[in-house]
């Protein structure tokens, strides 16, 4: 048996693990979820709990917690990092894929699907058609990998599952995608495989003697590639969805009173009219009259509020997001508390940047393959990627910001580039200062032009950091 045919063998071996199928549908939940497309998960769950819900003329409600704590757990790209490349060629390259922002909510994307299902996968590829380069996140949901035997975050060949549907017929499609080091090709469920281009390669060879996936994590992979997905949160979005249908079904039971008639032969007629009283006799002589009255069920629906409130409280202290800024909003809490409130989120981030790096890293290896490879020779490039991420800003007001700084430069406990380098500390010492005498030559230009004399007053650095003369 061939390399090629065992490989081949192998990875029909994983797409029919039970264990990858679970890991999968249980991601595609998650991700549906998180997208919003849980109608259908909850008619399933509704239909396990109750026997005909139809019949109950049940109307499900839902609410999307789910991209709530998706959203605010991933915070390493919530604001694009900063790419650059000490290369012309490939920064002119690096401004081309982020120029349109496309890559920045590419990254956002598959930050969020990595919390969520543990990996999600950078894939750069080439489009013919516009000569460029595109970066496609590939959710878990969609993944099968050949994991190296002596490295969990390695990987010896990727499948990835695509569905095509023909627009005319509405047939749906299933391909499966095909890269390890050597080969590139398609295969169906039949295991048949054919070359992804027969025009251009008909030997399904790949290109870039690489494969060209990223991987970014949620953590560092320990034992297998995939890990065991926290399915908390889904359980949560499950049970909260059927908590606001109850409440919805409720809330109809109580807007309508039943009339009920107590002590009434069946041959008094009863006509339900507000103009008219309505005369009840007794059914015999020296009985109590007969009763007719609206009876509204007993209310649950405050109970039922009440455990749905405990449940997203328990969800956002599980994850470490602040009860009050969820139910206030940021701009309700000073910088300083909103810093404090967050200090777990702050540290899954932290924690977050190195896996961040190395995948951001990977994806440039590939994207300098694909580049090297369908552009010209003399325009290849080698050079690293430069990362500076951005910092979060936990805002106070403008003036109790300024006070605050200028009173620390005026102390001589700061200097400006000591605040330059707080506010983003993936600038070194040295880029600080620059950055400093270059705001104060324009400063100084600027108090020339307009007659005004040199207004402020700076002390040169008292940390590590170099003086800073004025310009």
């Amino acid at each position: 048996m061939t390399q090629f045919e065992l490989m081949m063998q192998r990875m029909r071996y994983e797409l029919s693990l039970a264990a990858n199928i679970t890991r999968q549908e249980a991601a595609a939940k998650a991700i549906d979820y998180y997208n919003g497309e849980q109608l259908e998960h909850l008619d399933t769950v509704l239909a396990s709990q109750f026997a005909d819900p139809k019949s109950l003329k049940m109307q499900p409600s839902m609410d999307n917690i789910t991209r709530f704590i998706g959203d605010e757990i991933s915070r390493v790209f919530d604001s694009p990092p900063k790419l650059t490349c000490d290369n012309t060629n490939g920064q002119a390259l690096l401004d081309k894929l982020t120029d349109d922002g496309v890559l920045a909510v590419t990254l956002k994307v598959a930050e969020v699907y990595a919390n969520l299902t543990t990996v999600c996968a950078l894939y750069p590829w080439w489009d013919e058609r516009t000569k460029a380069i595109k970066t496609t996140p590939i959710p878990s949901s969609s993944l099968f990998v050949a994991q190296r035997p002596d490295d969990p975050t390695d990987v010896e060949a990727v499948v990835f599952v695509r569905e095509l549907i023909d627009t005319v017929t509405g047939v749906d499609t299933v391909q499966y995608v095909h890269w390890d080091d050597g080969a590139h090709f398609l295969f169906d469920k039949s295991g048949v495989y054919t070359s992804a281009d027969a025009a251009t390669n008909p030997e399904m060879i790949n290109p870039y003697g690489i494969i060209p996936f990223a991987f970014l994590r949620d953590s560092l992979a320990v034992g297998e590639f995939f890990g065991d997905m926290d399915e908390s949160l889904i359980n949560a979005q499950e049970t909260l969805n059927v908590l606001l249908t109850e409440i919805n079904q409720l809330c109809k039971y109580q807007g309508f009173s039943q009339p009920v008639c107590t002590g009434i032969d069946q041959k008094t007629p009863i006509a339900v009219d507000p103009s008219k009283p309505i005369r009840i006799p007794s059914t015999m002589r020296d009985e109590t009259p007969g009763r007719f009255e609206f009876v509204t069920p007993q209310s649950k629906i405050a109970d039922l509020v009440e455990r749905a409130r405990a449940l997203v409280d328990s969800l956002c202290e599980r994850y470490g997001i602040s009860l009050k800024a969820m139910r206030d909003g940021s701009t309700a809490m000073s910088g300083a508390a909103l810093r404090v409130s967050e200090r777990r989120l702050e540290r899954r981030r932290v924690d977050n940047l190195p896996l961040a790096r190395m995948a951001l890293n990977r994806w440039w290896e590939v994207v300098k393959r694909i580049n090297n490879t369908h552009g010209q020779p003399e325009v290849a490039i080698d050079e690293p990627l430069i990362i500076d991420f951005a910092e979060p800003q936990y805002q106070d007001d403008d003036a109790t910001r300024m006070a605050n700084d200028t009173a620390a430069v005026t102390l001589g406990t700061v200097s400006p580039v000591d605040i330059i380098i707080r506010d983003n500390p993936d600038l070194t010492p040295e880029e600080a200062t620059a950055k400093y005498n270059a705001n104060r030559a324009l400063t100084k230009a600027a108090n020339q032009r307009y007659g005004l004399s040199g207004l402020i007053s700076v002390p040169t650095s008292t940390s590590a950091s170099p003086t800073t003369q004025g310009a």
